[in-house]
């Protein structure tokens, strides 16, 4: 994620993350404009506990309504093991989900979330091969 920031920081691009475990949605970064580094504000997302999905789609489908005059990119960064139905938002924008499972039994939902999204599938192994190119 920190080759992403470094591009949208290099070509001026606005950038928000908003975190979503441990049942709580919380904005770690309002929109502004990317910083060159991000590593602190994402060594400190903790993983575990149940994934409001839910929640953080609607936050997000609201915060997307106000940027219509820009070109708008969704990652989701996510094992996808949510245990609530997922309700989805109307979402107009890119959208690429990252598989984050990292369990030795893989159960694929990232993959599944994806589809349902309508958006695109990155597996971890890809995503760290992107970041060293």
């Amino acid at each position: 994620m920190q080759y992403l920031c470094q591009q949208l920081h290099q070509r001026g691009e606005l950038l928000s993350i908003i975190s979503f475990g441990n049942q709580c949605v919380e904005t770690l970064l309002p929109v502004q404009i990317a910083p060159k580094s991000i590593d602190a504000l994402l060594n400190n997302i903790q993983g575990g506990g149940g994934t409001p999905l839910n929640q953080a789609l609607q936050l997000i489908a609201q915060r997307a309504k106000y940027y219509t005059n820009y070109e708008q990119a969704l990652y989701i960064l996510t094992d996808a093991r949510s245990h609530q139905p997922l309700e989805l938002p109307e979402l107009s924008l890119s959208l690429s989900v990252i598989d984050m499972e990292n369990q030795a039994v893989r159960l694929g939902k990232a993959q599944e979330l994806a589809k349902r999204l309508k958006g695109q599938y990155i597996s971890l192994q890809q995503m760290q091969i992107l970041s060293n190119i």
